[in-house]
């Protein structure tokens, strides 16, 4: 479903966390966005994958649905732990906000919600490495052949970021 521009794509990325966080809501990035702001990869995420807690879920939609974000407030349900939000970028076409349940996701892998990484000027909240790893490794497990090449590239890359960060201290 993409569509828009990488800068555009973390644009928009900035302008929902920060209404996210003025509401007051929980919430963390992972996914190809998460991972493109933790390494720096020039990647284009194909959509935007965010952490929020199920109970908020109708409490974001109509955080996200002002009109100055551009976001349709068509919400699109794939079950009770993942939501939609779609945004029309420049050229019309739509991008995917991915809103899914950390109850759903992660709470048995034992991540923590509250372990996070603020990146950039504007603070976005990020799964830290070690955790996205993680995620990528259930993703892995979890019978997703399509992505198998992609997922392997973004673990490796992970690995090499925290053996990087452990050797400097960090």
């Amino acid at each position: 479903m993409q569509s828009i521009k990488r800068d555009d794509v973390f644009t928009l990325l900035e302008r929902v966390c920060q209404r996210l966080t003025l509401d007051g809501i929980d919430y963390v990035v992972y996914g190809s966005a998460g991972y493109a702001l933790l390494t720096e990869a020039a990647i284009e995420p194909a959509d935007v994958d965010i952490m929020v807690w199920q109970a908020d879920l109708d409490r974001i939609c109509t955080s996200l649905s002002e009109p100055d974000l551009a976001l349709n407030s068509i919400l699109t349900p794939f079950s009770v732990h993942a939501n939609s939000l779609i945004y029309n970028g420049p050229d019309g076409k739509p991008f995917d906000i991915s809103l899914d349940s950390w109850e759903h996701y992660f709470t048995e892998a034992g991540l923590d919600f509250g372990r996070y990484e603020e990146v950039g000027s504007t603070k976005i909240r990020v799964m830290q490495p070690e955790d996205l790893l993680c995620a990528y490794e259930i993703g892995l497990d979890g019978g997703n052949d399509w992505k198998y090449d992609e997922y392997a590239r973004k673990i490796d890359r992970l690995h090499t970021l925290i053996a990087n960060r452990a050797a400097a201290g960090q």
